[in-house]
């Protein structure tokens, strides 16, 4: 599966060049963090977030990617909880500073234990979004029925 997700991701750059497009200054303070999710087992793969300081020059067709990954995956190594509840979801933010460049670029990945969560679930997603300063608009879903 995780062979599945490195497919994915380079897909994703190929199709949506600002995946990797950095933004200039140091990496955001994150207001809102979590301890180590506790989450353990099948997830899917729901989202990944496009660089906000990027310009979407496409229209992102609704994609129906729905893949079960065993989380956590151990490709997402350094990354920053910003939301979850040991249950059903977790958002996870990761930071790279280029000090070369001055520059930094963001990734943000959202699993879920359900192809359709449910309400609470998907409103407490978009408020790690939000208090965190992520533009929920430059989420890519991967998986919508």
């Amino acid at each position: 599966m995780e062979k599945y997700s490195l497919l994915m991701c380079i897909i994703a750059t190929v199709v949506f060049p600002e995946v990797c497009a950095s933004q200039p200054g140091p990496c955001r303070n994150l207001s809102q963090r979590y301890a180590p999710s506790k989450i353990k087992g099948k997830m899917v793969h729901r989202s990944l977030y496009l660089d906000i300081f990027s310009k979407r020059k496409t229209t992102v067709k609704p994609l129906s990617i729905c893949l079960r990954e065993i989380f956590p995956p151990t490709r997402l190594k350094n990354y920053t909880v910003i939301g979850t509840d040991n249950k059903n979801f977790v958002v996870l933010y990761k930071c790279e500073y280029n000090p070369i460049s001055q520059s930094n670029t963001e990734s943000v990945n959202t699993y879920t234990k359900w192809k359709i969560p449910g309400a609470a679930t998907l409103k407490r997603i978009s408020q790690a979004y939000k208090k965190n300063g992520l533009q929920e608009s430059k989420v890519l879903l991967l998986c919508q029925l």
